[in-house]
């Protein structure tokens, strides 16, 4: 029987991501050590709780583990082209706070305009060729503002034309994929699990994010920008390996099922 919210799991958990949060902003390995501790002290809560904050039972399943990774890669992805767009903007093209707003604001309106249209087809043609289409053109703008952040502010303006429909067309396919691979008592605890995965990559991405840009401060301002972009590009191919595992290992166990209900 459930024993109510379990606030000590709640507090733990922010505790964890809060000190792993200001060890990495902070480079400090005290804060580290705070997390890793928290971190043993949350697992052994889960372990003796009877309705824990955080199902682990859920970690369990590898499909479900693989579309954390993923869902953390797309919002480290996301709040880092944020976080980057508007300093490359100012730094490299010395926009105005103004124009910053009236570069990125056709994304956001397209990506608005398209978002009804993007969920009938996903309907239609399903949750993970969109997640596939969307990390192949998140993977081609990463790699073009990678080599072109510097050439003209039109390279920040088209990328994120088409990297803020792919962003949402992603988000949308993924928490669609989630709440179909979940059995239905465990639907509530693994999407809570699943947003606070996507927030918590969405910080450790502006942080690093910036840690990087000071630890490139020597470099011209143009190659700085690149090295960060490239970091990124190294995320969305990484999202889009444990995508593809996830699509065949899923792709197979099908296979295994109806060769089964065959025999």
């Amino acid at each position: 029987p459930s024993s109510g919210f379990d606030a000590a799991g709640a507090a733990l958990t922010v505790i964890n991501a809060l000190s792993l949060l200001l060890a990495i902003t902070r480079l400090s390995p005290w804060w580290l050590a705070v997390s890793l501790l928290s971190l043993i002290v949350h697992v052994w809560h889960i372990r003796r709780s009877r309705s824990p904050f955080l199902n682990s039972g859920l970690l369990k399943n590898r499909s479900y583990r693989k579309l954390l990774a993923v869902g953390w890669c797309v919002l480290v992805m996301n709040l880092g082209n944020l976080f980057l767009m508007p300093l490359a903007l100012a730094d490299l093209y010395g926009r105005s706070p103004l124009a910053i707003g009236l570069t990125i604001a056709p994304g956001a309106v397209l990506s608005a305009i398209l978002t009804p249209f993007v969920g009938r087809w996903i309907d239609r043609f399903g949750n993970r060729l969109f997640l596939l289409i969307g990390h192949g053109v998140l993977a081609g703008v990463l790699l073009a503002q990678m080599l072109g952040v510097s050439r003209s502010a039109a390279f920040i303006l088209c990328g994120y034309l088409l990297f803020s429909p792919a962003i949402s067309a992603s988000t949308a396919s993924l928490n669609n994929e989630t709440s179909q691979l979940l059995p239905r008592e465990s639907l509530g605890s693994g999407m809570g699990f699943m947003q606070l995965m996507q927030f918590f990559g969405g910080s450790v991405s502006t942080a690093v994010c910036g840690l990087l840009l000071h630890h490139y401060s020597a470099l011209p301002a143009a190659d700085s920008y690149s090295k960060v972009y490239a970091v990124l590009l190294g995320v969305s191919l990484i999202s889009s390996a444990v995508l593809a595992w996830y699509c065949l290992a899923s792709r197979q166990t099908r296979g295994g099922e109806g060769t089964a209900g065959a025999v």
